[in-house]
């Protein structure tokens, strides 16, 4: 058990005191005549100036002299009470303290001991391996442990002897020792001499244990409040602009500048807010809040808002009201109407109005374009219309096709041979803008309706249905051509046969009379040709004339018809 000598409130009256079991403390008297006017806490040791005149020792044995659980080792502050592994009470002590070890002398056996120095796994560990020994050999006797070895903090000692079995560190012959520092001077005054330096069991450093109304880390602030000046439960605020100045929030039913005086209706203490109407008595009160307002004192805004009333907007609240400000594309009270922008027919020209959100399109007819349709767009450039067709254009783009073509955009070459226009088996030949016929043999005119048969009665001197005129007209044209074919051929025959003479020197028989070739009697011997013949060739319509288009009116009847036909190369 740990006997301590200590009176009241901390205050040590002898020059020295043993602690039988555990540690001795040494103060000085007048360590605490500083002309405070507070005493310290009585669970506080005071810092001395003169530590090192203060001795304790440390007795090393089992028993009392250890503890396992937060509580018996440190105090009653420490909860929950935790157990902890078996060891000597701690000891807490301030900087250059004289600090000795002593073995018990109440074993009733040889007990010997030798500290080692070690960290804190070799203390939870009994493990000596890392520390160093305090002195050389175990001894009886006891041991002063120099201040050089003891740093600010936590310094571990163990005793764990080998050659002996109950001198075991395990049994709890173990030591935490704490060396504190004090954070109570500044600019050479401690704790600005309105308080006491102090350290309670379990703190790592001594403080300031501020007196009256003064506190902070020195003790340097001035509160007002410290005092209590405030009565009846009322709260006191220090005014930081004033050294003695306080303010007191009194409870219900109290007022004056320390809360001490009681009222008769608590009404006149102007409970209600907003303007709010008070009914009540000395006990009780009761607000009658305006539209808008509730709560005891009605100073809580109703939330007009909640639940959520604007359907697509956001809601802000007023007194006893609130707006809806709407989304792009509503309206109305709640935002639950929707814009239809169309039902002003924004679009021009027929365009066609399309709605979006908070918005609208227009899909505009060819011709016009822009957001409105407004922007005439002429359709004809480029020009769209093939083939050198003129292009109009108003709301759409019209193609006047040249002559000869048609389509949208005048693509299409019109065929005139479609409806068939030659005659008697003809052959169609489309052109731009018309069609030829090629003739069979027998047959002639634009479109092969005329046959050779009804140029006989011309050619016998006859009459037939049509007029002298028409008859002369093709009989005529009918002997040009056939002479100019015949003397052609003939012209051809000549000249074959005057080549062959000259290359074979037959020419010397040769007779303007009757062209003949005779072999020599010597050379091999060739048919004779009669040459005569080729100049009455067969007569071909189809190898004479190419139809034309030709109009066949009075007026070109009586034109020559060579001058509506023309020679067709054979």
């Amino acid at each position: 058990m740990i006997m301590t000598t200590l009176r009241e409130r901390g205050i040590a009256m002898n020059r020295k005191v043993t602690l039988c079991l555990c540690y001795c403390l040494l103060t000085l008297p007048g360590i605490l005549s500083t002309g405070l006017l507070c005493d310290p806490p009585s669970n506080t040791t005071v810092w001395s100036q003169s530590p090192e005149n203060i001795e304790v020792t440390v007795e090393w044995g089992y028993g009392q002299l250890t503890c396992h659980s937060q509580n018996t080792c440190y105090g009653s502050e420490y909860v929950p009470d935790i157990k902890i592994d078996p060891q000597l009470m701690p000891v807490e002590i301030q900087h250059k303290t004289v600090l000795k070890f002593k073995p018990s002398t109440n074993m009733q056996i040889d007990f010997p001991i030798l500290p080692y120095k070690v960290d804190e796994q070799g203390f939870l560990n009994c493990d000596r391996k890392g520390g160093f020994p305090i002195v050389k050999n175990e001894t009886n006797q006891t041991i002063t442990i120099s201040p050089d070895i003891l740093d600010i903090g936590s310094n571990y000692f163990i005793v764990d002897l080998e050659d002996h079995k109950l001198v075991s560190c395990e049994f709890g012959l173990r030591l935490n020792v704490t060396v504190k520092e004090q954070h109570c001077w500044k600019d050479g005054d401690r704790c600005s001499g309105r308080g006491n330096c102090v350290s309670k069991r379990g703190q790592s450093e001594y403080t300031c244990n501020c007196c009256d109304m003064f506190n902070g880390k020195y003790c340097d602030t001035f509160d007002a409040c410290l005092g209590e000046p405030c009565q009846n439960g009322a709260q006191c605020q220090h005014k930081k602009d004033s050294e003695s100045g306080f303010t007191c929030k009194c409870r219900l039913g109290y007022h004056g500048a320390v809360c001490s005086e009681r009222v008769e209706n608590l009404c006149v203490l102007d409970l209600c807010m907003n303007n709010g109407s008070c009914v009540g008595n000395k006990t009780h009160f009761q607000c009658l809040c305006p539209p808008g307002f509730t709560g005891s004192h009605c100073e809580v805004n109703i939330n007009e808002c909640q639940p959520k009333p604007c359907i697509h907007g956001v809601c802000v609240d007023f007194i006893d009201k609130y707006q809806c400000f709407c989304l792009p594309g509503y309206y109305g009270g709640t935002c639950n109407m929707e814009y239809d922008l169309c039902n002003t027919s924004p679009c021009k020209n027929h365009g066609i109005c399309i709605m979006e959100v908070d918005s609208y399109r227009c899909h505009c007819h060819p011709g016009h374009t822009g957001p409105n349709c407004t922007k005439n767009v002429d359709l004809c450039t480029p020009n769209p219309c093939y083939n050198k067709s003129r292009c109009s254009s108003s709301h759409n783009v019209t193609c006047h096709c040249s002559p000869g073509y048609t389509g949208t955009r005048c693509e299409i070459n019109l065929n005139e041979c479609e409806s068939n226009p030659c005659l008697n088996g003809g052959t169609c030949k489309d052109r731009v803008d018309g069609y030829a016929c090629l003739c069979h043999e027998l047959h002639a005119g634009p479109n092969c309706e005329y046959t050779i048969d009804m140029f006989a009665p011309f050619l016998q001197g006859k009459t037939t249905d049509m007029s002298g005129n028409v008859r002369s007209y093709h009989v005529e044209n009918l002997y040009i051509v056939a002479g100019t074919l015949s003397g052609a051929i003939l012209i051809v025959i000549i000249v074959l046969t005057t080549c062959y003479c000259r290359m074979h020197e037959t020419y010397k028989n040769c007779s303007l009379k009757r062209m003949k070739y005779s072999r020599q009697k010597d050379e091999p011997r060739e048919t004779s040709v009669d040459v005569s013949s080729v100049a009455t060739p067969r007569l071909s319509i189809d190898a004479i004339w190419e139809a034309t288009s030709l109009n066949y009116d009075i007026n070109q009847l009586n034109s020559p018809l060579r001058q509506s036909l023309k020679p067709k190369n054979i």
